[in-house]
């Protein structure tokens, strides 16, 4: 059976974003969530979890996780 990842995005204020087949278009939707609130400056933690990358600034965070598909 094969694996592989989907990458779930969840925005502080609004929930569920979106589901995800790449992690790289996971980012950019989270990104674009956080400086969507008008500050351009964002941080992107990824070394707390394996699994979950978050990104924030001081008005917004969205967190990406990883979810392993059967």
């Amino acid at each position: 059976m094969k694996t592989f990842h989907v990458y779930q995005v969840d925005g502080s204020h609004d929930g569920p974003l979106g589901i995800y087949s790449s992690k790289k278009k996971a980012l950019a939707a989270a990104i674009a969530y956080v400086v969507s609130s008008g500050d351009d400056n964002y941080r992107i933690d990824d070394d707390s979890w394996d699994t979950i990358t978050s990104v924030s600034n001081d008005d917004n965070s969205a967190d990406v996780t990883q979810w392993r598909v059967k």
